[in-house]
């Protein structure tokens, strides 16, 4: 167990546990498996059964037989002459056990054993007596999602009914009931559902031809396994980065928050590849560019288009939608991006914050350590990359941040960040500090508080589970190694202040509270632009500038 316990954080030994855990469900949800289950629950329950009825054939072991103490003296030939050298025939249906009982008896010969046949007798009547309700197994398993209750079956067909009632032919408007109350489906989804239904575009879908593809393919599974079917292409068992593109353009046409788009579909564009880039962030779970069913199921994803389909204020939507978190996410790379060719090399990338970030943190990201780049040019990030790693760096308490960061540290890869690699890293905040005239802190009062905060199981030896939980205080073991303004902020930081931030806000991640005050910082910007100056040297951030730009 020991073995086996060491690699229970391993990606690659939870998705090997996942894959058995399915096969095992697929195999124990078959009827055959079900009805095998059941007839062994049978034996154990009825009480009219012979305590010499042996169990199946399949849980016998043969050289496990009780032999007598004659026979023992006797050998093996002994017991080869009782039983027989030649194995039985299949013995019949009303006789089914006479194999096994005959020779049980026959090597049951001393008074000890029929004494203690007779107790097992008595044992077995009195769990029996108590045991006479027959036990069945559900099945909990359906490859398509647990169906619908006959009920609800009944009350859809009455919907489509009255849809159809007046015209045997309907148009996308005249569809929109049958999307709301028979598929459950977001109001915005309607027109992504009538065009699956309608592949030739004709701009109309027929009642026959709807019954033939709801009897077929939705009627009988869950909302959530219909939604990811309408979603991915038809046949795919995932949906890929496209395959978002028809939704989001259905949403900017329609929802009300988004109207101010319309007259720039250059920035529609950018706010929809944004969207995607922060859902597959969130979904994706091996980052290979496809959502599985289970992962799409297990997320938050469908309840938020719920409430994008009933909210009109699209920047209450924090998760995937906000256009204020978009607006903050692209202004932050355009900022960065000098040729605006959407690429920054790492000389762009330094000026991120101020200098805030560390060389040697930069090399690593530049090595694409913690993430292979999606562009082109692995010289160069794009806009996709880093709206990951700004999501990584605003907010270290998800899971994908601390993997993005724990890859950063951990240079050797051996899945711990061990006081060598914590200083390797800190040498460089401690110059650069040194630099502005600020007392650094000693790293071995460093590490001291590090471990106070995260309490590793092995002193002064991080592991990856050890920060997944302590995920309130990861930011700052990653800040003090990383990130200069973060680090000086931590140090003066003001309590009372983040208190009150956190009490306003308690249902806010740390990468909402970021866009929250990074969007009125802009904002006000752009209101005031004479007063941008001013606001920028009250910012801690350019306050460093100059100073790390010599060091970096």
């Amino acid at each position: 167990m020991e073995t086996i316990s060491q690699y229970s954080d391993n990606v690659r030994y939870q998705l090997a546990q996942q894959h058995l855990d399915q096969i095992f469900i697929k195999w124990i949800s078959q009827d055959n498996v079900q009805s095998f289950v059941n007839k062994l629950i049978d034996e154990v329950h009825d009480p009219t059964s012979n305590i010499l009825s042996p169990p199946t054939p399949i849980f016998i072991n043969k050289m496990s037989t009780p032999v007598s103490p004659s026979d023992k003296k006797a050998g093996s030939s002994s017991l080869l002459g009782k039983i027989g050298k030649t194995p039985p025939k299949s013995p019949s249906a009303n006789n089914k056990y006479k194999t096994f009982v005959g020779p049980v008896l026959g090597l049951l010969g001393s008074k000890e054993e029929e004494k203690d046949l007779s107790s097992l007798t008595l044992i077995k009547k009195q769990l029996t007596g108590e045991m006479t309700k027959k036990q069945i197994v559900p099945k909990f398993y359906y490859k398509e999602g647990r169906p619908l209750e006959e009920e609800v079956i009944k009350v859809n067909e009455e919907e489509i009914n009255k849809v159809f009632e007046v015209h045997k032919e309907v148009t996308k408007e005249e569809f929109l009931p049958i999307t709301e109350k028979v598929f459950k489906f977001p109001k915005f989804l309607n027109g992504l559902l009538f065009k699956r239904l309608d592949p030739r575009s004709t701009g109309k879908v027929s009642h026959s031809s709807f019954l033939e593809a709801w009897t077929k393919e939705y009627e009988r599974i869950e909302v959530s396994k219909r939604m990811f079917k309408v979603l991915a292409k038809p046949g795919e068992q995932y949906i890929t980065n496209d395959d978002f593109k028809p939704m989001l353009k259905e949403l900017l046409e329609t929802h009300p928050g988004l109207n101010f788009l319309q007259a720039t579909p250059e920035f529609q564009d950018r706010y929809a590849d944004t969207v995607v880039m922060r859902i597959f962030f969130i979904i994706d779970r091996n980052d290979d560019g496809r959502i599985t069913y289970r992962d799409f199921k297990q997320s938050n994803f469908i309840k938020t288009l719920y409430f994008v389909d009933e909210e009109e204020d699209i920047n209450k939507v924090r998760d995937y939608f906000s256009y204020e978190h978009f607006y903050v996410l692209y202004c932050r790379f355009w900022e960065l991006d000098n040729d605006h060719d959407f690429l920054i090399d790492k000389e762009d990338f330094s000026r991120y914050e101020g200098y805030a970030l560390s060389r040697n943190t930069m090399d690593r990201i530049f090595e694409q350590i913690p993430r292979k780049f999606k562009s082109e040019n692995p010289e160069k990030m794009s806009y996709e990359d880093f709206v990951w790693f700004m999501l990584c760096e605003e907010d270290k308490t998800t899971r994908r941040s601390l993997e993005y960061w724990f890859k950063i540290i951990d240079l050797d890869d051996n899945e711990i960040i061990t006081p060598y690699e914590m200083e390797f890293f800190y040498e460089e905040q401690v110059q650069r500090l040194q630099s502005l005239n600020h007392e650094p802190i000693l790293f071995k009062d460093l590490l001291c508080q590090m471990n106070d905060m995260i309490t590793p199981k092995d002193e002064a030896n991080f592991t990856f589970q050890d920060f997944c939980e302590r995920k309130d205080n990861v930011g700052i073991f990653f800040n003090c190694l990383c990130n200069l303004n973060k680090l000086i902020s931590y140090e003066t930081r003001d309590l009372f202040a983040l208190k009150n931030q956190t009490n306003e806000n308690p249902d806010y991640s740390e990468w909402d509270l970021f866009a929250k005050g990074e969007y009125e910082r802009l904002a006000m910007e752009e209101e005031n632009p004479e007063d941008s100056d001013v606001i920028d040297t009250m910012d801690n951030v350019d306050t460093t500038c100059e100073s790390n730009r010599d060091l970096t």
